[in-house]
């Protein structure tokens, strides 16, 4: 029997311009995502995989997704938990089970990421975004 199939989300997260102030502890600038508005999952088993792709990182930080949170979905999502087997990817399992000819579902979800200092781990800042996974009907060949 086939494994889940595995659907890859890049999560592009460019820091250009955000900055910490020492002095001040103040943050100013916001990253740039680039997420796909919807990810296109089919009937059966999959595997959501999403990777942090950080940009333009500020010097003496590091870019990760948020620990407990760094995936939530709304109310309604019939998958299993998101988990994060690593700093920079988070991972969500589904069974989805459409028929032919079903309007497809729309699940919304959050990615949270965040700026941590490499030298004090008490200095960090968090960002959120929120785009959909959409769990498409099965597709009916004919031969």
């Amino acid at each position: 029997m086939p494994g889940p199939t595995i659907v890859p989300v890049n999560v592009v997260v460019n820091f250009n311009g955000v900055s910490y102030n020492p002095a001040t502890q103040q943050w100013s600038g916001a990253p740039v995502f680039t997420v796909p508005p919807s990810v296109p999952v089919s009937s059966g088993d999959n595997t959501i995989t999403w990777n942090l792709q950080p940009a333009a990182v500020p010097g003496g930080f590091a870019a990760q997704f948020n620990a407990t949170n760094g995936i939530v979905f709304d109310p309604g999502w019939v998958g299993g938990t998101p988990t994060q087997p690593n700093l920079t990817t988070y991972e969500a399992t589904d069974n989805f089970q459409m028929a032919p000819g079903s309007d497809p579902e729309f699940y919304e979800y959050t990615i949270n990421v965040s700026l941590t200092s490499r030298g004090n781990s008490a200095v960090t800042k968090s960002w959120s975004y929120d785009p959909d996974v959409e769990n498409e009907p099965v597709i009916r060949h004919d031969s």
